[in-house]
């Protein structure tokens, strides 16, 4: 059986919303368009966009769409692309008309267990982050979504961990390769089918980029996106006034399949139960303060309480000030 490399996410927050976290079994994964970063929404698109406008007219012309320095296996060449571009067109500018309503959820970690800028961002009064395994299996909840919404063209559409890019050279690559997908897309005879799914799939490529100084952040992506979380979203008072966000939570065991985990499929959200299992969470860390032993103290207690006594609580090395 084949393994799945194990990888340690560190979720920052504050005391309110692990208090929540540890309560209910749930993460909440934010919209997209309500993110920290006031260019979350529009940096891949400006950088997506404007590789497209480099490329078009040759992509007329010679037929032809490639990523940068890539072998022939990356490209594509099927003779004049004519209807195809008119598709990535049209395809564009739908995502730009509709990027502050797309149902595009987001919940933001880092590899960094220990890091000053994620304490600063997300660590207000009190600061966590909570330690989880990257391969444990997760899915936004309450969800029910029939089988037949999906086709095999958005198979790519499921919750799953993406890290984000930070390299300029990289970001080029991941959109160039967008663009091939799309004109590739642009082949298919019945483009009206499953057009929502792929607008989300492309907007799934373009969230996982960021602008090259936030690169100390080390950022991973939990990413959610399907035209039923739009009905099942709640709120929350945020920095931007009533902040969309769902519930992303464990599978119980007995429904956790190796499918889910190894090879998500397109029905995998299609019994999402209302309550998750405890969340895969391994270690809490206390963020710097000057109550830092204290704060442990009460983590310990709320994690034995609420089911979590096996997990382990550290202290950040960084000093306070």
């Amino acid at each position: 059986m084949r393994q799945q490399k194990m990888t340690t996410y560190w979720h920052y927050t504050d005391a309110g919303a692990l208090a929540s976290i540890l309560q209910t079994n749930a993460l909440w994964a934010t919209a997209a368009q309500y993110l920290n970063d006031r260019e979350e929404v529009t940096h891949g698109l400006n950088l997506l966009k404007s590789i497209w406008r480099e490329d078009r007219d040759s992509v007329l012309r010679s037929g032809r769409m490639h990523r940068e320095e890539a072998e022939d296996r990356y490209s594509i060449s099927i003779g004049p692309l004519t209807d195809e571009v008119g598709y990535v067109d049209n395809m564009l500018g739908a995502l730009e008309a509709n990027l502050k309503d797309l149902p595009l959820f987001i919940l933001c970690a880092s590899t960094a267990g220990d890091s000053l800028s994620q304490w600063r961002a997300y660590g207000a009064g009190q600061g966590y982050a909570v330690a989880m395994e990257s391969a444990a299996g997760a899915v936004p909840l309450g969800v029910l979504v029939p089988e037949a919404q999906y086709e095999p063209a958005a198979s790519s559409i499921y919750p799953a961990w993406q890290s984000v890019t930070y390299n300029d050279s990289e970001k080029r690559m991941k959109m160039h390769s967008t663009l091939v997908r799309a004109l590739t897309w642009g082949r298919d005879a019945h483009l009206e089918e499953g057009s929502e799914l792929r607008s989300l799939l492309t907007y799934q490529d373009i969230a996982t980029l960021k602008h090259s100084g936030f690169e100390d952040e080390r950022e991973v992506r939990f990413m959610a996106a399907h035209p039923s979380l739009d009905q099942v979203f709640s709120v929350r008072a945020g920095r931007y006034g009533l902040t969309p966000y769902v519930r992303i939570g464990a599978w119980p065991s007995e429904m956790l399949e190796e499918r889910f985990i190894m090879e998500p499929s397109p029905s995998f959200l299609a019994t999402t139960p209302d309550v998750g299992a405890p969340l895969p969470i391994t270690e809490v860390r206390v963020g710097p303060s000057p109550h830092m032993e204290t704060a442990e103290r009460g983590l310990r207690r709320a994690l034995d309480r609420f089911g979590y006594g096996h997990v382990r609580t550290s202290l950040s090395a960084i000093p306070y000030r």
